[in-house]
């Protein structure tokens, strides 16, 4: 699973990254745009998100807090709840 987070260049923390600018008081049309150019950029050349982020004059984020919202612990935090609850599902049918 692991592999496969690295495979994705960190583009699997988009939408994370999104809500954090948003939350830093960007608007949501500004959180979007530099999200969604430096989501395509990390695709295209096969670049880390985070690094490309970090590079970009418009992104006002610090390391730390990308490194925060970027942690795949925060990701998979609710992951045992979700399974618990697809295996009440299957009792259930």
């Amino acid at each position: 699973m692991v592999e496969n987070l690295k495979r994705s260049f960190g583009l699997v923390y988009s939408q994370p990254v999104l809500l954090a600018l948003v939350d830093s008081g960007y608007s949501r049309d500004e959180a979007y745009r530099i999200t969604q150019r430096n989501a395509m950029a990390a695709w295209e050349s096969k670049s880390d998100f985070k690094e490309l982020l970090l590079l970009d004059p418009e992104m006002k984020l610090r390391r730390e807090e990308l490194d925060e919202v970027m942690e795949p612990k925060r990701a998979l935090k609710n992951v045992g709840s979700v399974f618990l609850e697809l295996d009440g599902i299957e009792e259930r049918i």
